[in-house]
């Protein structure tokens, strides 16, 4: 989990920051509610340490819904968690259910709470105009064949993207309705291993309940690489729970010790990308040649370096993709003034306000 190459976009990408702290809160929250549930169901009094952990996991839970509000699966997980690992008699069970009720009603309260915060204001209003460019539907019929790509990037980790260039789906396509199998497949054998591989099926639920905030609430971008860095832990966890079902013991260190070195390798290499805007941005215009926003941000790079040519070239590449985005004009024509080309700059400005 720590040292996954797709993890480098949460970590070393400071504006991903919010994922890690919700994920750390998120847990926290998680590991308070396993441990309060314990000592409770266990019976013993010791109600004070006890209340203690129920609070670690309200407070866990408060402060991941004010990083992220990916966190508002986390009552879900628990309940989960439960359902999974937590055993007792029937009217121990009817207790806990009790609980998360009362539970899920504070959770309640408090995402109603941070809803008047500005910054789930903003979110608000971002999804409103996200829905005024793509309806609902074909939102949710493009992101099963994104997930189903990071999934694979996710196993294969040679083609990381900071700026993937996904396609909307409007209609049943052939790769959308293998997408939607493919996903429906792991929640079947999630259903099928229940008994049989508890830990592993729980692992693959976890991926999904944590990720699918990420999938339903339309936003400007598609759910990408950092959005995995909390669902993936499901992932790891269960085949690592697999690697040591293996029959020959000695061959556990082994194959665990080969893929960590693998995957640090990989996570050196991807680290690299990050070693400057112009390297950055240069790597996801070479995967994204097509995407206007790698466009305009190598530019905006190359324009702080005083590259005023190549600042140039890759304005006038995003204006291509995209006539109306404003802002690209305005740092090409900002680039032409800056090379004393009046003219130039006088007319992207003039097709500016036309749009």
């Amino acid at each position: 989990f720590t040292i996954h190459p797709m993890q480098t976009e949460t970590v070393t990408y400071i504006s991903a920051r919010s994922n890690v702290m919700m994920a750390f809160f998120y847990l926290a929250g998680l590991i308070g509610a396993i441990r309060g549930l314990s000592l409770w169901q266990s019976g013993e009094k010791k109600i004070i340490k006890t209340a203690a952990w129920f609070v670690v996991a309200l407070l866990g839970y408060l402060a991941a819904l004010a990083s992220k509000e990916a966190a508002i699966t986390l009552p879900v997980a628990v309940i989960i968690y439960d359902l999974y690992f937590l055993q007792g008699t029937k009217q121990q069970r009817q207790g806990r259910f009790l609980l998360y009720a009362i539970l899920f009603a504070l959770a309640a309260g408090i995402f109603g709470l941070l809803m008047l915060h500005p910054r789930y204001l903003r979110l608000f209003h971002n999804m409103l105009d996200t829905l005024a460019v793509r309806s609902l539907g074909a939102h949710i019929l493009t992101q099963p064949v994104i997930l189903v790509t990071l999934l694979g990037r996710f196993f294969c980790p040679f083609y990381l993207n900071i700026d993937s260039d996904y396609q909307l789906i409007s209609g049943l396509e052939y790769y959308a309705v293998f997408a939607l199998f493919i996903l429906f497949s792991l929640l079947a054998l999630a259903i099928y291993l229940f008994r049989r591989l508890p830990v592993l099926s729980f692992g693959i639920v976890w991926f999904f309940v944590t990720l699918l905030p990420h999938i339903v609430l339309p936003r400007t971008d598609f759910i990408n690489e950092r959005h995995l860095y909390l669902p993936s832990a499901g992932i790891l966890m269960g085949l690592t729970y697999l690697v040591f079902q293996l029959r020959w013991k000695w061959m556990v260190p082994l194959v665990l010790g080969t893929i960590s070195l693998l995957l640090g390798i990989g996570t050196i290499q991807r680290n690299a990308v990050y070693a400057d805007e112009l390297t950055f941005w240069t790597n996801a215009v070479n995967k994204s040649p097509n995407k206007v926003r790698p466009h305009n941000n190598l530019g905006y790079a190359y324009l702080k370096q005083g590259d005023l040519d190549r600042a140039a070239s890759e304005f006038e590449r995003a204006l291509e993709l995209d006539p109306g985005f404003t802002k690209i004009s305005l740092n090409l024509g900002y680039v032409y003034l800056l090379r004393r080309d009046v003219g130039k700059a006088r007319e992207v400005y003039l097709k500016a306000l036309r749009y």
